[in-house]
C-alpha cells in the first residue's frame, strides 16, 4: 500500500513492477495469508501474492490492486499480467469486494481521466472476464462504474479546451463502445463475459442500438445524455442514423424493449439524436410508432410519434388509425417534438391534432361492431 502511495504519479514503470514483484514474491515464497480460508486462487502456488494484491485491506477498506486501478498505473497492471503475478482466472467476490463507499475495483478504474488504449483495453478485459456483475454493482450513492464512465464526460464540460474535450469524448465513445459490447455477450447462466480481448470488431459495433437493446436498469440514464451529446461527432451522427440487420434504427430498439416502456426521458433522447427515425420502417414494415403501440407505451410518447409523423397515420388501417387517434386524445399534454432534451415542461395541446385525424378520416367517429371507435375510447 505504501509504496503504491508514495509513487502513485511515477512515470517509471518498469522500477515500480520491480519493487512490487519482490514484495510479492516474497509474499508467495512465505505463503502470505495462508492460515486464513481463501477462495481468490485458481492454484494453491498462487495464493501468496494473489491475497496480498487482493485480500489485504487497510483501514478505508482498500486492496493494493484497486489501488494501481486508481492511481492510473496500467502499465504495472499490465506487468503483473505478463509476469503472472496475478492470475488470469481470480474469484469474482474477491473482486467486487467493496471499499467503505461500496466501490469496486472497476469503480477505481474508470475514476481517473478516461483514457482508451491497449493498457486500458486489457484490464477490462480482465475483470470482466471474472464477472460482468462488476459493471453494474452500486455504491453507497448509487453509481455503477458506467456511471462513473458517463460522469467524468460531463464533470469535464466546461473545463478543458474544444481539442481536449473532442479527445476526452472520443475516448469515453469508444470505451462504452467495449463495455455494452461485453454486456451483450453475457452468458446468464454462467454469469462471464463470452468475448476476448483479441476481438477486433468490438470497436464496429454500434453503441446506440447496444444500448436500447441492453435491459433498462443496466446503461444508466446519464448514457442516453452522453449518446445525444455526441451526435455532433461525424462517427456517432451516423451510428444514431444507421439501421441493424433487421432494419431497426436505435428508436425502433428502444421501443420494442419492454423494460423502457414507461421511461419517458430515454425515450426523449434517443428521438432527439435522429428525429427522421419515426419515418423509417424496418424489414417487418413497421415504424416506431407501430411498435410503441403494440407495447403499450405512454399516451404522450404515441402522441409525438404520431405528431412527428402525421401523413404515415393517415394512410394506416382503420383499428390502428383509431387507436393512434385514441391515443393522442387521451393525453392531456403530449412532448413537443422540436424541443431539446433537457427541457421537460416544454408542452402543446393536441386538440388541434385530432381534430386534423378526425377531419381526414370521418370513417372513424362511426359506430361498428368489430371496430373500436374513438367515441368508444
Amino acid at each position: 500500500h505504501s509504496l503504491l502511495v508514495y509513487n502513485e504519479n511515477t512515470t517509471e514503470h518498469d522500477n515500480l513492477f520491480r519493487l512490487v514483484s519482490a514484495i510479492l514474491t516474497a509474499a508467495q515464497r512465505v505463503g502470505f495469508g495462508a492460515k486464513f480460508p481463501s477462495s481468490i486462487v485458481s492454484r494453491k502456488t498462487s495464493g501468496g501474492s494473489l491475497r496480498l494484491l487482493l485480500d489485504q485491506k487497510n483501514h478505508a477498506r482498500v486492496s493494493p490492486l484497486q489501488l494501481i486501478c486508481d492511481h492510473g498505473q496500467l502499465p504495472l497492471f499490465r506487468a503483473l499480467l505478463q509476469e503472472h503475478l496475478l492470475e488470469h482466472s481470480t474469484s469474482l467476490h474477491v473482486l467486487a469486494l467493496p471499499d467503505y463507499q461500496g466501490r469496486n475495483v472497476l469503480h477505481y478504474l474508470f475514476s481517473r481521466p478516461i483514457s482508451f488504449d491497449f493498457d486500458m483495453l486489457r484490464a477490462v478485459h480482465y475483470f470482466i472476464q471474472q464477472g460482468y456483475s462488476l459493471l453494474i454493482e452500486k455504491d453507497e450513492i448509487g453509481r455503477t462504474p458506467l456511471d462513473i464512465v458517463c460522469n467524468q464526460y460531463f464533470d469535464a464540460k466546461g473545463t478543458r479546451d474544444e481539442g481536449e474535450m473532442y479527445l476526452n469524448k472520443l475516448a469515453t465513445y469508444r470505451l462504452l463502445q467495449v463495455l455494452t459490447w461485453y454486456l451483450e455477450q453475457v452468458d446468464e447462466s454462467a454469469g462471464i463475459v463470452d468475448a476476448s480481448d483479441e476481438d477486433l470488431h468490438i470497436l464496429r459495433h454500434n453503441l446506440f442500438h447496444s444500448v436500447c437493446r441492453l435491459p433498462m436498469g443496466i446503461c444508466p440514464k446519464s448514457m442516453f445524455s452522453f449518446l445525444y451529446d455526441c451526435t455532433s461527432e461525424s462517427e456517432s451522427h451516423s451510428s444514431a442514423y444507421a439501421v441493424d440487420e433487421d432494419g431497426n434504427t436505435a428508436l425502433h430498439l428502444l421501443l420494442a424493449s419492454p423494460s423502457y416502456a414507461g421511461e419517458v426521458e430515454a425515450f426523449r433522447f434517443v428521438l432527439a439524436s435522429n428525429k427522421n427515425a419515426v419515418y423509417v420502417r424496418n424489414n417487418s414494415g413497421d415504424l416506431p410508432l407501430h411498435i410503441a403501440m403494440d407495447l403499450g407505451w405512454r399516451a404522450e410518447v404515441l402522441s409525438a410519434l404520431i405528431i412527428l409523423n402525421l401523413q404515415a397515420v393517415l394512410h394506416e388501417r382503420l383499428d390502428t388509425y383509431v387507436h393512434a387517434v385514441s391515443a393522442i386524445a387521451s393525453c392531456d399534454v403530449v412532448l413537443k417534438p422540436d424541443s431539446e432534451p433537457k427541457i421537460v415542461d416544454d408542452v402543446v395541446h393536441p386538440f388541434d391534432t385530432v381534430f386534423t385525424l378526425i377531419r381526414a378520416r370521418p370513417d372513424i367517429v362511426q359506430s361498428g361492431e368489430s371496430e373500436a371507435t374513438v367515441l368508444d375510447e
